[in-house]
């Protein structure tokens, strides 16, 4: 993909036209690997404590929609799975970034599913982590 122009660069419309198309591909094969993998994404953004999940993630944990804190995410995490799921989501933060952690959680259906989550930090200035950025749902048998 040709690199994205900054705003003040002078672009011309065949390059932007370019730079676009090429854009929408990335997009459209993200979106097709993430479907074929039945994975969901979501974000959680530190500073104000809000989450956004897409549709995928959303009906992997029985929801229709989901933009809440991260205490509402923990709750939904199997009370016995709760303390891994917290060290892996920290050592993320402290370590190299990413951090892969399984656990159950309890849908609002009181149904058990395992899920994969894939998570990874970005980091603000003097390193302390500013979003999480994750993939999820990659298994999904009954507990």
């Amino acid at each position: 993909m040709p690199p994205a122009p900054s705003p003040s660069d002078e672009v011309s419309p065949p390059a932007r036209s370019a730079y676009d198309a090429a854009l929408q591909d990335r997009e459209e094969r993200l979106a097709l690997a993430l479907a074929a993998a039945r994975l969901g994404t979501w974000e959680w953004r530190a500073a104000d404590d809000v989450s956004t999940w897409s549709p995928r993630c959303c009906a992997i944990f029985g929801l229709d929609h989901f933009s809440g804190s991260l205490a509402e995410f923990t709750a939904m995490i199997h009370p016995d799975d709760r303390e891994r799921a917290d060290i892996g989501f920290a050592e993320a933060a402290r370590g190299s970034g990413t951090a892969t952690v399984e656990h159950r959680i309890v849908r609002p259906d009181g149904s058990v599913r395992w899920v994969a989550t894939l998570c990874h930090c970005r980091f603000g200035p003097g390193r302390p982590a500013r979003r999480y950025h994750g993939d999820g749902g990659g298994h999904h048998r009954a507990a």
